[in-house]
């Protein structure tokens, strides 16, 4: 994975850190934080944000087992 995903797989290892870190993604990807007509800049930051939110579930998937 790319250096942002990877630092969050290692840093939100622990399920609390890992569910504090979820909630602020959720948080960062809801569309209502976004403006009317978001820049590419706008977009590409929402992506980074789902793919680290999609790595973490994943990864507490694996942490429940």
């Amino acid at each position: 994975p790319n250096t942002y995903v990877k630092y969050y797989y290692v840093k939100y290892y622990n399920e609390v850190s890992m569910n504090v870190k979820m909630a602020d993604l959720l948080n960062n990807i809801d569309h209502q934080r976004f403006p009317v007509n978001p820049t590419e800049k706008d977009c590409l930051r929402q992506e980074k944000y789902k793919r680290a939110f999609k790595l973490l579930s994943k990864s507490k998937v694996r942490m429940l087992r």
